[in-house]
């Protein structure tokens, strides 16, 4: 095999063959991580300015500023990021003789990836504002004007699973959308359009500390247990990802 064949082949005894699993998940997950990450930085650097221009102009602050600017949006990023795992890796990786199963696997890598990294992102934002309102500033940090301070180990690390899973179901929403509008008749699409919104919206009405979706949504305050509302958004989101996996063995490109 010639040293310009694409990345996507690899050998088998000698012979071309699908890549490996490590290579193809390695191309979905850092060609994610490039844009993502830079949107990240840069986010932390307009983050950083605006908390210095509000304390150099003697504001106040009563609560989190990166639950709502920071750490709030970052959702609609892992929707997108699901969604190219169909709208640009499909076709990259399955015409250069990757199956849709591999790539489903692929894909899967990248969602516990985009997950775990993107939660900690997020919790490390929550941390280092409670330094700068704390220590600094004397701010209380709390994720609303009437709830309790945050500060505890433990509230830094269910910020964490809750930032997790929630990146987790919005990319799975992501990800189902493009491969239902790859595997099945337009009209089909668009009756599983709610059914695939299914995973967004559970994280978003039942993991606490979400921002809510849509304005309506204020006036349910359902406020589900902190255990139950992650543990239906977990399971929604596993019922999610399979659907996802058997909807990309079967996209047409």
């Amino acid at each position: 095999m010639s040293e310009t064949a694409p990345p996507a082949v690899g050998t088998t005894g000698g012979r071309p063959g699908p890549a490996p699993l490590s290579t193809t998940a390695s191309i979905t997950t850092f060609g994610t991580a490039v844009w993502m990450g830079a949107v990240w930085a840069v986010a932390a650097v307009a983050f950083t300015v605006l908390l210095v221009v509000i304390s150099w102009r003697d504001g106040q602050l009563d609560e989190s500023l990166w639950h709502s600017l920071g750490a709030g949006w970052q959702r609609w990023l892992a929707g997108v990021a699901g969604y190219t795992m169909i709208s640009e890796f499909a076709r990259m990786l399955v015409t250069n003789g990757v199956t849709r199963a591999r790539l489903a696997r692929s894909a899967l890598v990248t969602l516990v990836a985009l997950a775990l990294a993107g939660g900690l992102f997020m919790t490390l934002g929550y941390v280092l504002e409670g330094v700068a309102y704390d220590q600094v500033e004397g701010w209380v940090q709390r994720l609303d004007g009437d709830g309790p301070a945050l500060g505890g180990v433990g509230d830094h690390l269910r910020l964490f699973a809750d930032g997790a899973v929630t990146l987790a179901a919005f990319f799975t929403t992501g990800w189902l959308l493009a491969a239902c509008y790859r595997s099945r008749q337009r009209d089909e699409a668009n009756l599983l359009v709610l059914p695939c919104l299914v995973p967004a919206i559970a994280a978003q009405l039942l993991v606490r500390g979400n921002t809510t979706l849509f304005g309506f949504l204020d006036r349910l305050d359902l406020s589900p247990p902190a255990v139950l509302g992650f543990a239906v958004t977990a399971v929604v989101t596993l019922l999610g990802i399979a659907a996802a996996v058997r909807l990309t063995r079967e996209v047409v490109l």
